[in-house]
């Protein structure tokens, strides 16, 4: 699974990854060099996931998105 990021503005924070229910599953530091993240997904079951990109600016936005097998 990846997720392409893209910042408009120099910028660093974290991934948070959440299942349905909120509940935090995995959590990455990122810096404006990344511009896209993998995530090992191996150990997720097929579901729906959250992830959002909270900054240092205390900004965050959030997505879902879907992972079959």
């Amino acid at each position: 699974m990846s997720i392409l990021l893209r910042f408009l503005h120099s910028c660093c924070g974290e991934i948070i990854l959440t299942d349905e229910t909120g509940r935090e599953l995995k959590r990455y530091r990122v810096t404006n060099t990344f511009s896209d993240l993998e995530i090992e997904a191996s150990d997720l079951p097929s579901g729906s996931y959250f992830y959002r990109l909270v900054t240092s600016k205390g900004e965050s936005m959030a997505e879902r998105l879907v992972l079959e097998k």
